[in-house]
């Protein structure tokens, strides 16, 4: 095990020799087993350890068995390094109210689980300079989880399945001094969960804890788990090593066959996100498509061909549930608007920054018309620049006192293509020459709302920024890795 470990280390450039690593256990067999393997492999391990509080007594059992862990563990070692004190391992411990955290972002509670942890983990690896965050996922956990890909439906990115090395799409944290990502690795996608268990019980007769609910069927990787106990350990073997094969053609090779990317909506007719995507394929020699999918109803099926789509109105929110996680910049807004394997995100903001960067600033007071997707990533953009807003329907007459606000956002669809003669019902009367009006449509180019605010002297700036920065930084997640 060991051995095989730091080899598969090696062989991925997971970590430098003796690095500072953060390790997360839960107590269970795998990150049990993951811990003592770095530590007898030299690293100077860190760990955290989360208390979620979904389990009862179960979640309080698990913590102090992880705390009686990392205070004996280091006494195991033959050679004591001197970060260890008095056999210690350092511990980490956070308390997450997750039903609540779940509830306020309108998620799963096994999304919220995620996003709170893998949150955490990216800052405390910071502040500890740790040079990754090491995860204990093995190879049935990657069989496990291509098999759920396929089901999904999915191209070769999902095929690959979990990457050894991966960013933490849930945190932006960064190494000190270099500037780098910090990456969660998975020194364990080498071997198995019974060999795991066999290592620990019959090699160095180590303790562990069980989750029982890792055996309630009524969670989707619980039920793959399930199915998976019938196969052999060398098919799962054989199924776990597809990802690290394909990776290495990947690598190795260009990529020959068309990559298949989308928009997922209702109503398209003014989508410019095709004709953008085909103008960018064929300038950079990409070779790739782009269509435009409307759906009735997100439960009539998003095509399984896709490797990456974008949402748009009226999905954004709605199709939150259908994923299997987001990341926490997604989460905090509570929209989504890119998809890449089964991950949602949120670039829409990044355009908004973008838009109105040079126009605005911090201190100001903003009006933010609409409740949906996109006036969801404009408050959380507006608050990134430091600018208070204030969100309301633009269903009926708005009635505010919009001499008060510095900058309006239109965020409905009023005035987009084919309804070019439809805006927002206020006062124009009222605007100044010293406000800003930003309209998130981008369809027609300038909208009724914009040519109003304009005839009162205002700033007025379209939603074509908006469209085509929110694209790039798409893409540039579709072709990140994973």
């Amino acid at each position: 095990m060991l051995r095989r470990v730091k080899k598969y280390i090696s062989d991925q450039g997971l970590l430098d020799s003796g690095a500072r690593v953060l390790v997360c256990v839960s107590g269970g067999a795998d990150s049990v087993a993951l811990l003592d393997v770095l530590l007898r492999a030299g690293y100077e391990c860190h760990v955290a350890h989360c208390n979620f509080h979904l389990r009862g007594t179960e979640s309080d059992r698990d913590e102090a068995f992880v705390r009686t862990l990392c205070a004996t563990l280091g006494d195991r070692l033959r050679i004591k390094p001197e970060w260890i004190i008095n056999g210690g391992i350092p511990l980490y411990v956070r308390d997450f109210d997750t039903l609540s955290y779940a509830r306020a972002h309108r998620l799963s509670v096994e999304t919220a689980a995620r996003t709170l942890r893998y949150g955490w983990f990216g800052e405390l690896a910071a502040q500890l300079g740790c040079q990754a965050i090491a995860v204990a996922h093995h190879q049935n956990d990657q069989a496990e989880t291509i098999l759920m890909n396929i089901r999904r439906g999915c191209g070769l990115q999902g095929l690959r399945g979990m990457q050894p090395k991966a960013a933490n799409s849930f945190s932006e944290e960064r190494l000190a001094g270099s500037g780098e990502a910090i990456p969660i690795i998975r020194p364990l996608l080498c071997t198995t969960h019974e060999y795991i268990c066999h290592y620990l019980r019959d090699i160095r007769h180590i303790d562990w804890v069980e989750d029982s609910t890792n055996s309630d069927t009524n969670y989707k990787r619980n039920a793959v788990r399930a199915e998976l106990a019938n196969w052999s350990k060398k098919e799962i073997e054989h199924l776990a090593t597809l990802g690290d094969r394909l990776t290495s053609l990947n690598s190795n090779k260009k990529e020959r066959y068309m990559k298949h990317y989308g928009l997922i909506g209702k109503h398209l007719e003014h989508s410019l996100s095709a004709d953008y995507f085909a103008r960018k394929f064929a300038q950079e020699g990409i070779d790739a498509d782009y269509r435009l999918i409307e759906l009735g109803a997100l439960w009539e099926g998003i095509p399984a061909d896709l490797d990456g789509y974008n949402v748009t109105i009226p999905y954004k929110s709605a199709i939150i549930p259908y994923l299997d996680h987001i990341d926490g910049t997604a989460a905090e807004i509570g929209a989504v608007n890119v998809v890449k394997n089964g991950v949602g995100y949120n670039t829409d903001y990044i355009g908004v920054i973008e838009s109105l960067k040079s126009k605005v600033e911090s201190g100001q007071k903003a009006l933010i018309l609409g409740r949906g997707g996109a006036a969801k990533a404009v408050s959380y953009a507006l608050k990134v620049m430091g600018i208070d807003s204030e969100m309301i329907s633009a269903h009926d007459e708005i009635t505010a006192d919009l001499t008060q606000y510095d900058l309006i956002v239109n965020a409905t669809p009023l005035g987009m293509y084919p309804n070019e003669d439809t805006y927002p019902d206020m006062n124009y009367a009222a605007l100044t020459p010293r406000q800003v009006l930003f309209d998130v449509v981008y369809n027609p180019e300038e909208t009724e709302f914009m040519r109003r605010g304009a005839a009162q002297g205002c700033t007025v700036i379209g939603g074509r920024t908006m469209l085509y920065a929110q694209a790039e930084a798409s893409w540039k997640i579709w072709n990140s890795a994973e």
